[in-house]
């Protein structure tokens, strides 16, 4: 399961729970800080808790302590439980959810892990200051489209078939121009390129989205 939120400007949260362990990191500019680690601990990991790390080192650090959430290219085909994403749709989706991190939240959908591999299912909601934070609603990404879908969490079957006046938008950030609010596209283009550079990253290096 992955959460994606934006709590203050030059922040992001990222919160990842495997089937082991689960992790709250904050990323910013200068890198990666886990604030809390939960499924284990050594003293590599104990030492790096609130220290502000690179993503080699916090590959390391985690790979030494034998928490390897970072899967090799072949990863897939050795485990079960998983469903590996297209490749090329799976990281165009990472490169679109870090442009759009401090106007929206992500998190992780039900839906995901039995859409097939040319689908990705999450779930999005847009921050809008001075409003009550909103319903998730549910967002799929195929090579082809990305569109928000009339399903949630609790509908008794997964439905494909967009929201009414849900038009054609090839990704993410195309979709998010055309309904975005005017303050958070203004975010989107201010947002810090080392951050997005680094929210993309640690994204492309868990590969969340295959493996949930």
């Amino acid at each position: 399961m992955l959460t994606f939120q934006f709590p203050s400007p030059g922040t992001i949260i990222f919160s990842f729970t495997a089937s082991l362990i689960s992790l709250d990191m904050t990323i910013t500019e200068s890198g990666y800080t886990v604030n809390n680690f939960q499924g284990g601990s050594t003293q590599g990991i104990t030492d790096m808790i609130g220290k502000t790390l690179s993503l080699a080192e916090l590959k390391a650090t985690l790979i030494l302590s034998a928490v390897d959430i970072f899967p090799d290219e072949d990863a897939f085909c050795y485990t079960e439980g998983s469903c590996e994403k297209n490749y090329v749709m799976e990281m165009h989706c990472y490169a679109c959810l870090s442009t759009l991190a401090q106007s929206h939240n992500f998190s992780w959908s039900r839906w995901n892990l039995l859409a097939g591999s040319r689908t990705a299912v999450l779930l999005v909601r847009e921050l809008i200051e001075g409003k009550k934070v909103p319903y998730y609603s549910t967002l799929l990404v195929t090579p082809l489209k990305t569109s928000i879908i009339d399903c949630t969490e609790v509908s008794a079957s997964f439905n494909a078939v967009g929201i009414a006046g849900m038009e054609y938008y090839a990704d993410l950030y195309q979709l998010s121009q055309a309904h975005a609010q005017p303050g958070s596209l203004e975010k989107q283009r201010t947002m810090s390129p080392v951050l997005r550079d680094n929210i993309a990253k640690i994204l492309m290096a868990i590969r969340p989205l295959s493996l949930c």
